[in-house]
């Protein structure tokens, strides 16, 4: 089975990870784990930003993301041995979002299933854009599995 994880430093992708970790896997079985980073937009000195400070905004996100992707990679090394763990930084195409990116990734990798937290980081672009979720959801060439964190029930005393 070929898994794919997106992640984004979000708690609910890490609870994506925390969902794989502690499932049982076959050997051979294989997990992606990536991080979508947006393309550096074209621009010029005449938009009143440098170009230079653009792409080095950039680079810092892949750091980022770099780190980000060492630690879930470690996280699900260190609770099974029988998978193949991979990892990998992507650069968006320019004016893609961050859901095509994930449903690209997960036809070329072939994957079996995505496995993603339900909500990531940014509240304020799914209310004017739409859930990243709902978007693989409905464009997945695969199975979407969305891990949700548990909410405590309040009891009622009548």
């Amino acid at each position: 089975m070929k898994v794919l994880i997106p992640i984004d430093g979000s708690e609910n992708s890490r609870l994506a990870l925390s969902e794989i970790a502690r499932r049982k896997w076959n050997e051979g079985d294989e997990v992606k784990i990536i991080h979508i980073v947006e393309s550096p937009i074209p621009v010029t000195d005449m938009m009143g930003v440098n170009a230079e400070i653009n792409r080095d905004i950039h680079n810092e996100n892949v750091d980022k993301g770099r780190k980000m992707l060492n630690e879930a990679e470690k996280t699900l090394n260190d609770e099974s041995e029988s998978l193949k763990v991979t990892s990998e930084v992507i650069t968006a195409q320019p004016f893609h979002s961050a859901a095509q990116e994930i449903v690209n990734q997960a036809g070329s990798e072939s994957a079996d299933l995505v496995v993603m937290g339900s909500r990531g980081m940014n509240k304020w672009k799914t209310l004017f854009l739409g859930s990243v979720s709902q978007a693989v959801i409905q464009h997945a060439p695969c199975s979407v599995a969305i891990v949700r964190p548990k909410q405590i029930v309040a009891e009622t005393v009548d």
